[in-house]
């Protein structure tokens, strides 16, 4: 092979390899059918009051935010049925991949929004598109809420399109 050939096939083996680093893997987080048990409703306050109002729930590739009751009605109205119960009982569990091409979306503290680093899309805290290049929401996953235990279930389900809060970032942004 010569030194031209050899450049060529390297530089599209290591833009293949850049492009699968942020391509969305598909499927969604690993969770078994009877879902992922994440702790009575106090310890899940309890974990989103120390992660800064966001829980992120590693295994579960998750993160689990409260929707203040302001914000209930209109987003169980918007959100897939799947979602509402969730919603209606004042949680709400965002996939953690970028709708746009699968990056993970960490959250900014300073802004309260999710903003993906890799193309700078931004999020509401309820997972909202605020800024593309995505084109939706971040995906959801279901809650199931009982007086004992909050479960996360399989997912995930699509995002919503709309801006159904209208929630300000809270500061500077962090992409």
């Amino acid at each position: 092979m010569d030194r031209r050939r050899f450049l060529q096939v390297s530089a599209v083996t290591i833009a293949g390899a850049g492009l699968s680093a942020c391509g969305d893997d598909g499927g969604g987080p690993d969770i078994a059918e009877e879902g992922q048990q994440l702790g009575t409703p106090e310890e899940v306050a309890t974990a989103i009051e120390e992660g800064g109002g966001v829980w992120y729930v590693a295994e579960a590739q998750t993160y689990v935010v409260p929707v203040p009751e302001e914000h209930r009605e209109a987003l169980a109205a918007a959100v897939p049925d799947a979602i509402r119960p969730g919603v209606e009982g004042g949680l709400l569990a965002l996939w953690q991949k970028c709708p746009h091409q699968g990056c993970r979306v960490p959250w900014c503290e300073s802004s309260g929004w999710f903003e993906c680093p890799c193309h700078a899309s931004r999020f509401s805290p309820f997972g909202e598109l605020r800024r593309g290049p995505a084109r939706r929401g971040m995906s959801f996953l279901p809650i199931a809420l009982k007086p004992d235990a909050v479960r996360l279930l399989p997912g995930p389900v699509d995002g919503i399109e709309e801006d159904i809060t209208e929630v300000d970032a809270d500061g500077a942004h962090c992409v």
